[in-house]
């Protein structure tokens, strides 16, 4: 019960300053170990209390939240109230928030932890032991595990420093191996660590980014946090902390685990099984997927609360939802125990690997609590308080409660109304703009309110305007109090987390040993790797690629820029060239003739459409600010940059064409709603072009939402509407009655007819047949037109690569998404059971894809059998269009637990609640397919789990295989566009403009036959220019990238074609810098190499074709736009004939002695060239 009811005494003071006693009333009670209610806190107003109390009790605090989407809310709300408050409360820097999350797995499952699940607990369970005044954000089932006393777990952290000694780096990394990390060839993820000569990287759990470690002798020299996207370094630091991988630690000898086992009464099969284990464990392997043996290989005794601080407060939401979330947790793991343990002796009980929830309510009880919202106390008496009772902000007589964003009028007029009542008003804002306006309001209203950096809680104040921003204002009428906002939802607000930086085209093709390639003077041949070959007594590294007859090409590293990734026009391997024959040259010119054709449509129809005048509109749209504003979340820097791409489109005569390829759940349809409502506001009608009516009715749902403050009628056209509802929407589209409408190929109908169309949108534009094409290019002839894609169709993405469409990019994720846990298996029921019942436990639902209509009732049927608990029912394209609306909407509203369906689900479906997927026959669905089908699920920030299922005797198709596999090294959000890639490079180029090209790209490749396409349009444009002679360049010294610098062929590879590429020495010295920062000091034949491509660069840009030197003689070849001065040449070669002569092939070879370091001989070369040519090593 709540105890009997103690008055808790009237506020002395008010407004700001009674705001500040009260919350420090509170954390006396909290210090002295009391426990109370607070009564009627709400929304904000909770989350305001919440951080005061944080704040003023200088150290750690524990909330405890009732879901992962609560805990996540309130900790974007309480982070906005501290950036109000701060610099007043002088909050150390080690204060900070921490999610602490659930297992986010079924235990009695061979399951892993995603590596960034496992880093936030152990950093969590790090905080707490530090002692730092962290907000320890939670929810119950993440206080459920058992845990390794903190004794031991602290035993796992250690710090490292600049000048520290370690005596053994060998024993080092050991030692990181025994704490859990892994090494690999690139530190990206918490756990990773990887080592390059004197540099070592690694990524702590416990710490916001990995470090890079520089050793000289036994010392560490250089620490300093990077990157693990570019890995690049961001500053130099002076300390590091270590801690390990996982929270089970340290782990059990091979000896103490076969002793625990065997201690244990199992059966003959159990015991078999304990063998295999131990001989597992004792040959290294990782067992952390393995939950349930966890009690037998880590030491357990302590949980949670015994790494909480003395008397920490505990701040408890809703504490009787939260109870029984945590029984309805436990009882499902004690279900699943009893039925797995049958067939599985080993299983540890749920005692040993959890708290039960009456231990739980008991720890939280013995702490200083803050209960916000009802709270049946065993025992305990809970004062209730109710001085901080809050609710929302509602402006008196406000019209219209859907707005996401008030007016500034509105707050100014609300200002002076609760200013009459003694209310104190604060306004929160952080738009510099919105404050002049809000300023502006409020002296129209008599009612000058100072602006200030914070929010001061310990002066007098009369109220005013914070710089800031929270996602709603409240009031707390006990202390007179109001802060105030325009927003009703997220903007800015919400961190968004450090971003991956966007793709770069040019990296995205990966060289594999056996690949085809495309050399542009010699044509096919297959990429047999990199070899050290000796020329001229000198060690070289060249790109070895092997011809018909098994003729082998060496492509020296400062060529590669001549090499291109073979893509055809299908899946059939490429004949090879033979070296030799003037094949190659054939095959290129038959293809000019061919192309120069294709050009002049090319140019014919973009030109068409470039030269329409289509309607600008204008730069300033009315409303459009506060609809950028009703925005949850922070645009990611991608997503702003297509959005002014657009904006910028629409406001120019010539029609919009341009494609916006992001990631699925990257923000794609906020960017095009911000579209539409431009085209809205100044009176165009908006079409949405949708392939499936199911993605039809949740745009519909969508776009009616996000309009429903605006007096916007958003319609929809598509078979789930009866035909009368269609006649009435298809006449009041002709009246201009409809503003935007959502439809399927519907749309494209001869009936449908606009009054001012002014913006088409199309999603998913490769999902269209060639028919509704042709139509869309009628409907599209004159207006804006925007096109939505994840993974554009290869044509789609030739178009837009070429330059004939304009592109935008957006591969930013969202912030605390995890990567999809891809798996690809032979069906087997045991896997359907072990995942449905999985995604079922942890309250979610389950997307099976059975593609074959006929026998979808069947499979049905038997998922049904395998997990009766589940509710399971199906949906395909074929049904009736009621009964299908109405099996979507009841999976929705979370009535059904298991969809069976076709690929109806796989443009645009957005439930967060569905984070498994099985698709039966995976073999048989194209890249780009299984990829949208993915997409359907890790919209939420919990992992999410992806079965692609091959029959069990079936032998694959090589594609097939390859498709699957990309899917498993793509399982990060943000893969689309190097997936579309992939696809591209799998099925090849295809047809453009509808005229079949197959056997000229099968004869040169995809990549060069685009170039050559490219080429001809500038030609025909009067835009080409002649690109610079390849400068062939070389010197008696060995010039490379050691293999004991970059052992990775790959990442070497990859460095040689950017320096090939370059044409700039400031490019060179960038790259200088990447690899001294990645892998340490510069080798000696490196920096050769660099100062050669320097050189190079310089040459090609004087016209200077060939440099050869000799030990006693260099060799020189001129282009015929050459700056050489030609009669000083002539004049050498008549002074000096000893030491300058023309050589037959027209170059200068010059003889003299030259020195046998490098250094010197490149100065004697250098000393030559600014003879010739003026040239000044100096002046790179």
């Amino acid at each position: 019960m709540t105890g009997a009811e103690k008055t808790f005494p009237a506020p002395e003071r008010q407004g700001v300053k009674g705001v500040f006693e009260e919350a420090k009333r509170l954390c006396a009670l909290l210090k002295s170990g009391e426990a109370f209610q607070l009564l009627g806190s709400e929304g904000m107003a909770r989350s305001f209390t919440a951080s005061l109390l944080w704040a003023l009790s200088k150290g750690p605090v524990v909330v405890v939240l009732p879901d992962i989407k609560t805990r996540d809310r309130v900790a974007r709300e309480i982070a906005a109230i501290r950036r109000l408050l701060e610099p007043s409360l002088k909050t150390p820097e080690s204060a900070g928030i921490l999610r602490f999350p659930s297992w986010e797995l079924a235990p009695y499952m061979d399951e892993w932890m995603h590596p960034k699940v496992s880093a936030l607990r152990v950093k969590g369970l790090h905080a707490l032991l530090s002692g730092v005044p962290v907000a320890f954000l939670t929810t119950p089932e993440a206080l459920l595990p058992r845990l390794p006393s903190p004794k031991r777990l602290r035993e796992g952290f250690a710090t490292l420093t600049v000048d520290m000694r370690i005596d053994d780096r060998d024993s080092f990394l050991r030692d990181l191996v025994y704490r859990g990390y892994t090494r690999v060839a690139a530190t990206e993820l918490p756990g990773d660590f990887s080592v390059r000569g004197g540099v070592v990287d690694l990524y702590s759990p416990v710490e916001d980014a990995p470090a890079r470690l520089e050793w000289e002798g036994d010392e560490i020299v250089s620490l300093r946090v990077f990157d693990p996207v570019t890995q690049r370094t961001i500053r130099p630091i002076t300390t590091y902390t270590i801690a390990p991988v996982m929270e089970h630690f340290p782990p059990l000898s091979v000896d103490e685990v076969q002793r625990k086992l065997y201690a244990r009464e199992v059966p003959r099969e159990g015991k078999k099984e304990i063998r295999r284990l131990i001989h597992d464990i004792s040959r290294g392997e990782s067992v952390e997927n393995r939950i349930w043996l966890s009690p037998f290989l880590f030491d357990l005794s302590s949980d949670i609360f015994s790494y909480l601080p003395s008397k920490v407060p505990i701040l408890w939401w809703d504490p009787e939802v939260c109870l029984s979330s945590l029984e309805r947790t436990y009882d499902k793991i004690r279900e699943e125990y009893d039925k797995r343990k049958k067939g599985f002796p080993l299983f540890a009980e749920p005692e040993s690997l959890f708290l039960s929830p009456v231990e739980i309510e008991d720890e939280l009880e013995s702490h200083p609590l803050a209960a916000f919202g009802l709270c049946l106390a065993k025992g305990r008496e809970l004062k209730p308080i109710s001085v901080f009772e809050g609710k929302a902000f509602q402006p008196k007589d406000a019209r219209d409660t859907r707005r996401m964003a008030w007016p500034v009028s509105v707050i100014a007029r609300e200002t002076r109304r609760l200013r009459g009542e003694g209310v104190e008003v604060w306004i929160a804002e952080a738009s510099k703009k919105e404050r002049q306006r809000l300023e502006e309001a409020l002296l129209a209203e008599d009612l000058p309110l100072p602006v200030l950096p914070s929010l001061n809680l310990d002066v007098e104040s009369q109220g005013g305007v914070v710089i800031g921003e929270i996602p709603e204002g409240f009031l707390l009428p006990k202390l007179r109090f109001a802060l105030l906002s325009r927003l009703r939802s997220w903007t800015s607000a919400r961190k968004t987390g450090p971003r991956p930086e966007s793709v770069r085209v040019s990296d995205l093709a990966v060289f594999r040993e056996g690949d085809p390639l495309v050399h542009l003077d010699y044509g096919i041949g297959l990429y047999r790797g990199l070899k050290h070959v000796d020329v001229l007594g000198r060690t070289g590294e060249f790109l070895v690629m092997e011809y018909a007859k098994g003729d082998k090409l060496f492509v020296p590293i400062d060529r590669l820029d001549a090499i291109q990734r073979y893509v055809g026009s299908g899946d059939a391997p490429p004949p090879l060239d033979t070296l030799g024959t003037p094949s190659w040259e054939k095959k290129k010119a038959r293809l000019r003739e061919d192309v120069a054709k294709i050009a002049r449509e090319l140019l014919e129809l973009y030109a068409t459409r470039k030269a329409v005048k289509g309607y600008a509109f204008g730069t300033w749209t009315e409303g459009l600010q506060e609809f950028e504003a009703a925005f949850p979340f922070q645009e990611t820097p991608d997503q702003k940059k297509a959005i002014e791409d657009i904006y910028r489109d629409m406001t120019s005569e010539i029609p919009m064409d341009r494609l916006v390829c992001g990631d699925v759940g990257f923000g794609k349809t906020e960017v095009a709603m911000r579209a539409a409502f431009k085209a809205v506001m100044e009176g165009k009608q908006v079409a949405v072009l949708v392939p499936t009516t199911v993605l039809a009715e949740q745009h519909y749902v969508n776009f009616s939402q996000r309009f429903s403050p605006y007096p916007v009628r958003v319609e929809l056209l598509s078979r789930f509407r009866s035909q009368a509802v269609q006649r009435a929407v298809v006449a009041d589209l002709k009246a201009g009655k409809v503003d935007i409408v959502i439809g399927t190929h519907r749309l494209l109908q001869r009936d449908v007819k606009f009054r001012d169309l002014g913006l088409l949108i199309v999603d998913e534009e490769h999902r269209f047949g060639v028919t509704h094409k042709e139509l869309l290019k009628k409907l599209s002839a004159t207006v804006d037109v925007l096109t939505l894609t994840a993974t554009p169709i290869p044509r789609t993405l030739q178009m837009s690569l070429s330059g004939l469409r304009d592109l935008s990019l957006i591969n930013t994720p969202p912030r605390a998404r995890l990567p999809i846990s891809t798996r690809i298996a032979r069906f087997r029921k045991d896997i359907i059971v072990e995942g449905i019942e999985r995604e079922l436990s942890r309250g979610g639902q389950v997307f099976f894809v059975h593609n074959r209509v006929k026998t979808i009732g069947k499979m049905t049927r038997l998922i049904q059998d395998l997990v009766p608990s589940a509710t399971v029912a199906f949906a395909h394209g074929q049904m009736d269009e009621r009964t299908l609306e109405d099996v979507m909407l009841a999976f929705m509203r979370r009535e059904i637990d298991v969809l069976v369906c076709t690929t109806i689900i796989e443009s645009g479906v957005d439930i967060p609640n569905v984070n498994t997927l099985f698709v039966h026959h995976a073999e048989q669905f194209g890249l780009s397919t299984l990829y949208q089908l993915r997409g359907r699920i890790g919209r939420s920030d919990r992992q999410a789990y992806a079965y692609f299922l091959i029959p069990h005797r079936a032998v694959l198709p090589k594609e097939a295989v390859k498709r699957l596999q990309s899917l498993q090294e793509f399982s990060t959000l943000g893969s689309g566009f190097k997936l579309a890639m992939m696809d591209l490079n799998m099925r090849g180029g295809g047809d453009l403009l509808g005229r079949r090209q197959s056997g000229r790209i099968a004869e040169v490749g995809f990549e060069l036959y685009m170039n050559i396409i490219e080429e001809e349009v500038k030609k025909l444009k009067g835009q080409w220019v002649e690109p610079r002679a390849p400068v062939d360049l070389k010197l008696p010294f060995t010039m490379l990238i050691p293999e004991a610098y970059i052992p990775e062929m790959g990442l070497r590879l990859m460095f040689y074609r950017r320096l090939s590429k370059m044409e700039d020495a400031r490019e060179v010295t960038a790259v200088a810098e990447e690899l001294k920062d990645r892998f340490g000091p510069l080798p000696v034949e490196t920096e050769r190499l660099l100062e050669v491509v320097r050189l190079k660069a310089w040459l090609s840009e004087k016209g200077v074709t060939t440099l050869q030197g000799k030990e006693n003689e260099i060799v020189i070849g001129f282009s015929e736009d050459s700056i050489v001065d030609r009669e000083r040449l002539v004049t050498l070669i008549q002074e000096d004939p000893e030491h300058f002569r023309l050589a037959p092939s027209q170059k200068l070879v010059i003889r003299m002695k030259l020195p046998e370091d490098f250094d010197g001989y490149l100065q004697k070369v250098f000393s030559v060239l600014k003879q010739l040519l003026g040239y000044d090593k100096n002046s790179e």
